[in-house]
């Protein structure tokens, strides 16, 4: 950001988001640990479980789907307040988005302990 508290359109740091992404992260596996555990309610009254990482020097919130809640269930994590500091670690793989179904790359939960 610059001085006039706006972003800056010379490169697209600033542009990244809040929310990690497979793009975000140099190579695979990665380790990383959870910081801090949130949930929500959506649109349609779903429960949803937000995590925050640090990467890079970064924080960084990560929305866990069904199938990662799988993976966490099963490595015997009681409850998701249970996550916090907890290490997760991340694959990529690829998924079809379902609003343009594009493949794009997204991250796997393939080990937290």
């Amino acid at each position: 950001m610059d001085k006039n508290n706006e972003p800056r359109l010379d490169q697209w740091t600033d542009f990244a988001g809040k929310f990690l992404k497979a793009e975000h992260i140099s190579s695979f596996p990665v380790t990383l640990v959870c910081n801090k555990v949130e949930g929500y309610f959506d649109d349609k009254g779903d429960a949803r479980l937000v995590m925050e990482f640090g990467y890079n020097s970064k924080k960084w919130k990560w929305e866990c789907n069904k199938t990662n809640q799988k993976v966490i269930k099963d490595a015997g994590i009681k409850s998701p307040k249970d996550l916090y500091l907890k290490k997760f670690t991340f694959e990529k793989i690829k998924v079809r988005n379902p609003s343009n179904n594009q493949m794009v790359d997204s991250l796997s939960v393939v080990k937290v302990e």
